[in-house]
């Protein structure tokens, strides 16, 4: 599932504006940069009120950010600074 599926399997049809520039598996979002031929280091599939969760493969941990925040103007960047804040206390030696 974690795979990058976008042009060679998958053609999206449609993606939300926060999943400008991320790949894209079989029901989740994966994090920018993902190669085609590698699980993704992170995982995501916000929701359409604002929760965001995400799996980070590469440091071993899970979050979940549970909110109602309709306007989503910024919202993605917010996410991933809180994604960097987390990753930063998590962080694997």
């Amino acid at each position: 599932m974690e795979i990058n599926r976008i042009g060679s399997e998958v053609r999206i049809a449609y993606s939300p504006a926060d999943a400008e520039g991320f790949g894209y598996g079989f029901g989740e979002w994966l994090g920018k940069n993902t190669a085609a031929d590698k699980p993704a280091e992170w995982a995501t599939s916000p929701g359409l009120f604002g929760s965001y969760p995400w799996i980070d493969n590469y440091n071993q941990y899970c979050a979940f950010l549970m909110c109602f925040y309709l306007n989503n103007k910024g919202r993605i960047a917010r996410y991933l600074e809180l994604k960097k804040l987390v990753d930063a206390t998590v962080q694997k030696d």
